[in-house]
């Protein structure tokens, strides 16, 4: 009904398919890998998989041998994902949504819960081609699509102000929006899922039972840091970039849809007035974190 693949490239496909692959993927909790139930997400990756085959049918050729070589889908005989389960096995969570998850290395998390030591740092850090492709993004940056079939460029005369000539593009238009300054970020997750210790090649994670309390104290943490800067906080929101509305577009608080398996919550700080770059992380502490976090180490190296 809607052919929004039509105009992608053999490479935007390819690497379409397989960041679908990697998010309807899951690590089972008998340590297998599986695929996401129907309910409450699954049905949606579904559908995007399916439109994905029907576009190489059209085309009448197949996936490039090889597209899923680099794919980051959960490996469950990696030592770090078995560590994952047996830690995670016997701990209670409150339900999805009523708490969160900072994964991180063990000497880090151990400083998080005993003292609320937390290291805050520029969304432009992020980066940085030395980090792994689970924790690596340009977050001053946010790319769509203008299909072909749905854009039209008009020239305008420019004294008059009348339309001149109108034509469709030739192919799929790129709309980037870019933040105007750099800013501070502090990402969680909101779910407690195996597989995200070995995508972010973490051994350890501090869950946060009273989100409300905890974002308090770092509100108040942050502002000797940062005054007159607007502080947000709240759940990431994915965008797909071939299905999109303008509304959807927020630098600060969306990201790429390939990420929407890591189920990211986050704390933002942005400058009010003159922007800023060249921005250096600072460290914050708020105390002891034992009255509403859990520490959970992996019992591996």
């Amino acid at each position: 009904m809607r052919r929004y693949l039509e105009h992608s490239s053999e490479q935007e496909l390819a690497q379409r398919l397989r960041y679908i692959i990697e998010n309807m993927s899951t690590l089972l909790p008998d340590g297998k890998i599986g695929v996401l139930p129907p309910e409450p997400h699954g049905k949606n990756w579904y559908e995007l998989f399916e439109h994905a085959l029907e576009e190489y049918r059209k085309r009448k050729i197949n996936p490039p041998g090889g597209f899923l070589q680099e794919a980051h889908v959960p490996n469950p005989t990696h030592p770090v994902a078995e560590a994952a389960i047996r830690a995670v096995r016997g701990i209670s969570v409150p339900s999805e949504g009523n708490y969160l998850v900072k994964f991180g290395e063990r000497t880090h998390m151990l400083n998080f819960y005993k003292r609320g030591m937390l290291r805050i740092g520029p969304a432009s850090s992020y980066f940085d081609p030395s980090l792994n492709s689970a924790i690596r993004d340009d977050e001053l940056a946010l790319s769509t699509y203008g299909l072909q079939s749905e854009v039209l460029i008009k020239v305008f005369d420019h004294k008059t102000g009348r339309l001149k000539a109108a034509t469709k593009p030739i192919g799929n238009l790129t709309c980037t929006s870019r933040s105007k300054t750099d800013y501070y970020v502090y990402c969680m997750g909101l779910s407690l899922d195996y597989r995200l210790f070995g995508d972010f090649g973490y051994n350890a994670c501090v869950v946060i039972r009273d989100p409300a309390t905890f974002k308090h104290r770092l509100s108040k943490a942050t502002a000797a840091h940062l005054p007159g800067w607007i502080g947000a906080a709240g759940p990431v929101r994915y965008i797909d970039p071939f299905n999109w509305r303008k509304d959807d577009v927020d630098v600060f608080f969306g990201k790429h849809h390939k990420y929407w398996y890591q189920r990211e919550d986050r704390c933002a700080w942005i400058p009010n007035g003159q922007p800023r770059d060249a921005l250096q992380p600072f460290f914050v502490e708020l105390g002891s974190m034992r009255d509403i976090c859990q520490l959970v180490a992996l019992d591996c190296a």
